[in-house]
């Protein structure tokens, strides 16, 4: 269920190695369409879309510890893994809607199932 879009630059590399489209300013917009980002929204955000997409409800102590002995390493917290860059410790971005997975089962395939059909 974790969210992650990846690095920007691996995304950069394929579109110098002759593949128009497919840099990290191209596809972004494509990531950010169907999403439905239930933290608060930043630049990268999109409200509305059919996947959702929310902050980790998983809270352990060990986890904030082992994130501040990262820290301490020189392995800098981040908020987000989802800017292009994802170097850092952070809690995973999750498909999920209220803590239950979301699938695409859920975000395409059944809303479509609802919709009237054209048939000719």
């Amino acid at each position: 269920m974790v969210y992650m879009r990846g690095q920007a630059r691996d995304y950069d590399e394929w579109k110098s190695l002759g593949n128009p489209g497919w840099g990290w300013d191209d596809v972004l917009p494509v990531f950010k369409r169907p999403r439905t980002i239930t933290s608060a929204p930043t630049h990268r955000t999109a409200q509305g879309g059919e996947w959702r997409v929310e902050r980790q409800r998983l809270s352990w102590e060990i986890l904030d510890a082992f994130r501040d002995a990262m820290g301490e390493a020189g392995i800098p917290k981040i908020s987000d893994f989802n800017r292009g860059d994802n170097e850092g410790s952070s809690l995973f971005e999750v498909n999920q809607k209220r803590g239950v997975r979301w699938n695409a089962s859920k975000a395409f395939l059944r809303p479509a199932m609802r919709r009237p059909t054209s048939r000719s």
